[in-house]
């Protein structure tokens, strides 16, 4: 027999006697706490986040949004307008991957619109 293999009745008994030694009630439980994780308690090898440069991330833009119902989206035709809750002026949100990233202006380079950043969210760490 290999050592490993017990008879069924040493088996069970030792299985009972190891439940009950370790049993919760009679050891003591100590709450776990963690350090707050910052960048300035990082090691410089961990800040470098260059690993990621091909990472991409989704980022949109949002003008507006506005609830309409189907009736009124079934007359949509070229050239209908579709008024936002945003105002004229009013900061655009920049979305990444879904979660608020920050706010900026619509602004025209070249042919194209852009957004040039005026706020950027505070991290979430938490």
């Amino acid at each position: 027999m290999a050592e490993s293999e017990l008879p069924t009745d040493e088996s069970q008994d030792v299985a009972r006697e190891t439940s009950e030694e370790k049993s919760p009630d009679d050891q003591e439980v100590m709450p776990l706490q963690f350090d707050q994780l910052t960048l300035d308690n990082l090691d410089p090898a961990d800040k470098n986040v260059s690993r990621f440069d091909d990472v991409t991330l989704q980022v949109a833009i949002e003008l507006g949004r506005v609830t309409q119902p189907i009736r009124e989206i079934l007359d949509w035709r070229e050239g209908s307008v579709i008024e936002t809750t945003k105002h004229s002026g009013q900061p655009m949100e920049i979305m990444v991957n879904g979660r608020l990233f920050g706010k900026g202006e619509v602004v025209v380079v070249g042919d194209n619109l852009a957004i040039r950043i005026t706020d950027l969210m505070k991290p979430d760490l938490d």
